[in-house]
């Protein structure tokens, strides 16, 4: 059985305590082009998209970002987990940020960074 990672689940229940709606897809999971996520992902009327993102994983979640900007071109998109090294493929395919490190402190000024109340800048560990 395949399962979302754990990161990813303790981010989303960090929110809702918060008051901040979440939805986790498991994309992976899925049997499903790049575009037809990016069109699932567009059809929740999201505000913002983070995408986890591992080294083995980091041309798919490339495609992933730019699809996703393609149908949500004013979304922003943060890509984080353990594949940080694929920073520059992220960023040049339209990322507006990718986090280095462990969100789990930094998680709800991510959420104010997409909202647009925050800049990239004010966020520890968000490269842009």
């Amino acid at each position: 059985m395949v399962r979302p990672q754990l990161g990813v689940l303790t981010l989303s229940a960090i929110l809702r305590r918060a008051g901040v709606a979440t939805r986790v897809l498991d994309l992976a999971a899925q049997p499903q082009t790049v575009a037809q996520s990016a069109r699932q992902i567009a059809s929740e009327g999201t505000r913002g998209v983070g995408v986890y993102a591992i080294s083995q994983m980091t041309s798919r979640v490339a495609e992933l970002v730019e699809a996703v900007k393609r149908e949500l071109p004013a979304t922003k998109v943060v890509v984080g987990g353990p594949g940080y090294s694929g920073r520059d493929q992220f960023l040049a395919a339209g990322a507006d940020g990718v986090m280095r490190g462990e969100a789990d402190g930094t998680i709800l000024q991510v959420v104010r960074f997409m909202d647009g109340d925050l800049t990239a800048s004010a966020v520890p560990g968000l490269a842009h």
